[in-house]
């Protein structure tokens, strides 16, 4: 093999395809690759690659094309090599935009080696009740204001940092996942379900969700009308374990309970 006849081969191929282009992918893989004479130069021809000579003397002049691509005027002579913008459809492309994309990608795939490393955690299921019972309107220590950041203060003080107040879909959860099964029984605790309904009958700001979980659990008397959402376990109607919600009357604000708590 000569090989600088062989090398010019492989560098001028894309310039001297000719037709049928989309072929060319086959033919590589097909075919082998022929060994060129001194003065040939390796070409897509009629669907397949032959070794031939091209127009023009002097050997292939390669154009300085900074950010341009190196293309013929004229299919098969070497001695044309040009510099033409990139683009599509005739047109550049914008240097910035397709840098700005790249970068894009970039970060998109650094997201997706941190979400691999780090993923991110399931569902909270049961840990259990808190010890202290609560009216509806729960306040500690420490927040005397927010209903719900007390009933995970409450929670956390039993069960350690990120435990909080469940919710009917963390229970759920649970029994999925067999943290909740039909040899625990589960004492009446609070749970947190807004689903913007009134059971006690007309109530006070009765469609912004509050009717059914005592206020964001800030409110404990009767006067609006507002209710909790308690969960329990045990054996149903039918005879079977399974999971309960108490909710309207079954869960009066002023009824003191403890906290299930998921983590």
């Amino acid at each position: 093999m000569r090989k600088p006849s062989f090398f010019y081969a492989l560098a001028a191929t894309p310039l001297l395809m000719g037709a049928d282009v989309g072929s060319l992918d086959q033919a590589l893989t097909v075919d082998k690759l022929p060994i060129c004479a001194s003065g040939e130069y390796l070409m897509y021809r009629s669907g397949g690659l032959v070794c031939a000579t091209v127009q023009g003397s002097g050997g292939i002049q390669w154009p300085n094309c900074t950010d341009k691509l190196v293309t013929v005027r004229k299919e098969g002579d070497v001695s044309s090599l040009v510099c033409t913008q990139r683009g599509r459809s005739g047109g550049a492309v914008n240097v910035t935009d397709l840098t700005t994309l790249e970068q894009k990608v970039t970060n998109l795939g650094t997201k997706i080696n941190q979400l691999e490393t780090n993923p991110p955690p399931a569902s909270a299921t049961y840990v259990g009740n808190t010890d202290q019972a609560v009216k509806g309107d729960i306040k500690t220590a420490t927040n005397k204001d927010n209903g719900l950041a007390g009933a995970a203060f409450l929670c956390e003080q039993k069960f350690g940092a990120g435990a909080r107040m469940c919710t009917p879909y963390d229970i759920y959860a649970s029994v999925v996942a067999g943290k909740i099964t039909s040899g625990m029984n589960i004492a009446k605790a609070w749970v947190y379900m807004p689903v913007w309904s009134s059971p006690l009958g007309t109530n006070t700001d009765g469609t912004s969700g509050l009717g059914d979980n005592c206020g964001s659990y800030t409110y404990e008397t009767a006067h609006l009308q507002w209710s909790g959402v308690a969960v329990s376990t045990g054996v149903l109607n039918t005879t079977r374990w399974g999971v309960r919600f108490h909710g309207g009357s079954a869960a009066l604000c002023n009824a003191a309970l403890p906290i299930a708590c998921c983590k």
